[in-house]
């Protein structure tokens, strides 16, 4: 019992400490900075960070495959940010405006 007590007590001391925050980098002119989550899930394409009373979540968004009957070539950055900054908008035809407003509905939901 000894034995199994001082390897339970050196495989503790051993481990890293858990407790720190983080820096997410998107891209070569942004990095988010974020504190310790209760959970990190992560796939091929989203990370998701679950903390006490909300989440965060990040995934790499293609323009073709978002809206399979919408072509984007050319204005999927432009209308991405549209969905989150509402005055991005007006550069974009009508039709796509409309879509902005409605995706930035359900995206702001968590």
């Amino acid at each position: 019992m000894k034995g199994f007590r001082a390897l339970v007590c050196a495989l503790l001391i051993s481990l890293p400490v858990l407790g720190y925050s983080g820096t997410l980098v998107l891209s070569q002119h942004l990095a988010l900075e974020y504190p310790e989550p209760e959970q990190i899930s992560h796939s091929s394409n989203m990370l998701i960070l679950k903390y006490d009373d909300w989440a965060l979540s990040h995934q790499v968004v293609d323009g073709e495959s978002m809206y399979s009957q919408v072509d984007l070539t050319g204005v999927t950055g432009k209308f991405i940010q549209s969905i989150f900054i509402p005055e991005k908008r007006s550069v974009l035809p009508n039709w796509l405006q409309l879509l902005a407003e409605e995706q930035g509905r359900v995206s702001v939901r968590v």
